[in-house]
């Protein structure tokens, strides 16, 4: 068990992160409820660890979670219907099609980068960005598909590269000027994601499907199931407007050109 002294924020530091949330979109009474719980933390490995000073780490894993699960909500609320108010359940016992893609995303990384494990994309990015792509698809392909195609969208082209929802000044990405290798190896994979679920999308040999699914996710399914999700995929890649013709025939996710290929050699 990890014990770290914390105290609740100030109001000024309070009122500093909301003003920062506000200014970055977010709604005034989520951005209110979550920065109630800030607290300071000490860190020891922090430059300024032993010396007197009121400017301490702002440490806000529980807004983070209340921001992500407003991200879940409308999804929830569609799929729990009438039968019971989502907001009368835990936020546990909400599954959305968000928590099982970022599941998802994550199995491919640590597939990819399995001889890289340093050199991986870090969990906080691939979940800050996949909730920001997510609009409440209620299926997990849809929403594969809308998540894969924004991801993109959401890293800025300054700093803060990848801000911290609940804390805007805080730079998810801050490790990648200081190793460009990290950055590199993002849109390397996001780059190679997509192309996997489009191989995927297209292909029409069941036992090819199987076996990239097990390559790529170390999963084993059965020729039946794979039928099915092979099904799936290829529905949503058609109608949600992702998948596009090339020139030689084959499909690919629109969107893949405009990445920054310059990190790809």
């Amino acid at each position: 068990m990890d014990i770290v002294p914390a105290i609740p924020e100030d109001e000024a530091r309070r009122n500093e992160l909301l003003e920062g949330m506000i200014n970055t979109g977010s709604e005034e009474l989520l951005a209110r409820d979550v920065t109630k719980h800030a607290m300071a933390v000490t860190d020891d490995r922090h430059e300024g660890y032993r010396v007197l000073t009121n400017d301490w780490q702002v440490c806000n894993q529980e807004e983070y979670a209340l921001w992500f699960e407003s991200r879940m909500r409308s999804a929830a609320m569609q799929m729990q219907g009438i039968a019971a108010r989502v907001d009368e359940l835990p936020a546990y016992r909400w599954k959305t099609p968000l928590q099982q893609c970022i599941q998802i995303l994550k199995r491919h990384r640590d597939m990819m980068f399995e001889h890289d494990p340093n050199g991986k994309p870090i969990s906080a990015i691939i979940t800050t960005l996949a909730a920001h792509s997510y609009n409440g698809e209620l299926d997990i392909e849809s929403a594969l598909f809308a998540i894969i195609e924004k991801m993109a969208a959401f890293v800025k082209l300054s700093r803060p590269r990848v801000p911290n929802p609940v804390n805007p000044q805080e730079d998810f990405a801050d490790k990648w000027p200081i190793d460009q290798r990290l950055e590199r190896n993002f849109w390397l994979w996001l780059d190679q994601l997509k192309k996997d679920f489009m191989t995927l999308a297209q292909s029409d040999d069941i036992k090819f499907f199987t076996e990239t699914v097990q390559r790529k996710f170390g999963t084993i399914i059965d020729e039946a199931r794979a039928q099915n999700i092979s099904l799936l995929l290829k529905a949503v890649a058609i109608t949600s407007g992702t998948a596009r013709t090339t020139v030689n025939g084959t499909i690919g996710l629109s969107g893949v050109e405009n990445l920054p290929h310059k990190f790809y050699g």
